[in-house]
């Protein structure tokens, strides 16, 4: 697989396992268990050349996979922009080798430049206070010429972007060119304050592809201006499309932003995602846009298909006063949503405005399918056009719900119609197999409310072993139109 070679290209080596059995493993074993990894799907980044070595001043080692510049101080770090300006594309691999506590430094700008591989062994780079931008991006690096790896490494402190431009902000790399592979990346006790239109948690934009697997982000607010178009807790825009596992982002805090917001992606451009083993918890963000807005618990709004398994969102809010909300994916523009072992509890859903709110897609236009479903306490509240438990409004294709269980929670379209248990508005067939709501309320502020599917605009809908239980529902509109599974 090709991102095997990359990941081994840019030699995270031994790193990225902690038993000390597996340091002297060889590297055809490091390529074997590197495919096991639940990011290692098939396809992969642009390779690059492979380093040939090269002489920086104050550094040991000659930043080949085997030699790696060895990096023991905050002088160290800052002097890599300079070694890759003096050797441009030479992928060279860098190794934090000790701790580094940055706060002697005081608040600096951030370090202009970066490519190559920043790799560690569970090291923390503490006290970081960055300030300033480089053509409109800032962070730790504000921009990465080429392609890069970071794994192993644990990043504490603070990034302010003062630009007023439309650059991108991430604590660890503003602006990636190529690819990106974060394995073992940790993101804790930290705030990013950028009125730029991209911010992520690591990453501000990557324009090709992004790799992650073990990412953790802990204690993150990201004080974004009402001009700050797309946030995501990993990383703020995408161009290609991601796959990431084993990803945790606890205490997220997005106080007021733009447009797009993600627990992961604020934006994918151009393609979609495949995750699994996602945790997100305790995350909130309010968006201002009431013109468009997309905003998801994983993904604010992407170009093509989300595959997911083993995916909990727990004590979220979102709120919109733009279009799209979703507990997964607030608006997916082409392609299918497949989701496997899937939870949402104590998940707060609001959007002010029209368009679709959803509790794991807000809309899409292609088909839906979910199996072994838990949803607990959860609400998802909007005055739109289209609201559903599970699915706001679907354009076209089918939908299929399996082995679905919903306790407690709200539906509620306080202004529009087309208002379901399950899904708000569907164009095609609807196929739903074992499935209970109980202690649901169903509310619509206009006409079409169901426990089912609020509107069924086209197809058959059918129901197999469906239990609805000690649930309300309810419509305000001339027509009324309520209905058990369909409206």
């Amino acid at each position: 697989m090709a991102v095997v070679k990359f990941l081994l290209k840019h030699d995270i080596q031994m790193k990225i396992f902690t038993s000390p059995i597996l340091a002297n493993i060889t590297r055809a074993l490091v390529t074997a268990l590197a495919a096991s990894l639940l990011v290692m799907f098939p396809g992969g980044p642009t390779q690059m050349a492979h380093a040939t070595g090269a002489t920086c001043s104050g550094f040991s080692g000659d930043g080949t996979p085997g030699n790696p510049m060895k990096i023991t101080t905050s002088a160290h770090l800052a002097s890599i922009s300079d070694c890759v300006t003096a050797n441009p594309g030479a992928d060279l691999t860098y190794e934090i080798v000790s701790d580094i506590d940055m706060s002697s430094l005081g608040q600096i700008s951030p370090f202009p430049i970066f490519e190559g591989s920043l790799i560690g062994d569970g090291q923390v780079i503490d006290g970081i206070s960055i300030s300033g931008d480089v053509a409109g991006n800032a962070g730790l690096f504000a921009h990465v010429s080429g392609s890069a790896l970071v794994s192993n490494l644990t990043f504490r402190g603070d990034v302010e972007n003062t630009s007023l431009g439309g650059g991108s902000t991430g604590l660890v790399f503003g602006h990636v060119m190529g690819d990106v592979a974060a394995i073992g990346v940790s993101v804790e006790n930290s705030t990013i304050t950028s009125n730029e239109s991209l911010i992520g948690g690591v990453f501000g934009t990557v324009e090709n592809m992004l790799y992650g697997s073990q990412i953790n982000i802990e204690s993150l607010t990201i004080e974004a201006g009402i001009d700050s178009f797309v946030v995501g807790g990993v990383a703020g825009k995408v161009g290609i499309g991601a796959e990431l596992g084993q990803v945790t982002i606890t205490d997220l805090y997005v106080p007021i932003m733009d447009s797009y917001f993600g627990g992961l992606i604020g934006m994918i451009q151009y393609g979609g995602i495949a995750v699994d083993n996602i945790n997100i918890s305790s995350v909130s963000a309010t968006s201002m846009d009431s013109n468009f807005a997309a905003m998801g618990g994983l993904v604010g709004s992407q170009d093509g298909p989300f595959t997911g398994s083993n995916i909990s969102v727990l004590e979220t809010s979102l709120n919109g006063a733009g279009s799209f909300l979703g507990g997964h994916v607030g608006f997916l523009d082409s392609g299918t949503y497949t989701a496997d072992s899937v939870s949402n509890e104590l998940v707060d859903l609001q959007s002010s405005e029209s368009g679709g709110v959803g509790g794991f897609v807000g809309a899409m236009v292609d088909d839906f399918s979910i199996s072994n479903v838990g949803i607990f306490e959860t609400s998802v509240l909007g005055n739109a056009q289209f609201v559903g438990g599970a699915v706001g409004f679907l354009q076209s294709g089918n939908v299929n719900i399996q082995d679905y269980h919903s306790t407690y929670s709200d539906v509620h379209n306080f202004a529009g119609s087309h208002t379901g248990g399950l899904v708000g508005s569907a164009n095609g067939n609807v196929n739903l197999t074992n499935v209970s709501l109980e202690a649901m309320s169903v509310i619509a502020g206009d006409d079409f409310a169901s426990f089912g599917v609020g509107f069924v605009q086209s197809g058959e809908l059918v129901a197999t072993n469906v239990l609805v239980a000690s649930s309300d529902i309810s419509a305000s509109g001339s027509v009324g139109s309520i209905g058990g599974l369909v409206g």
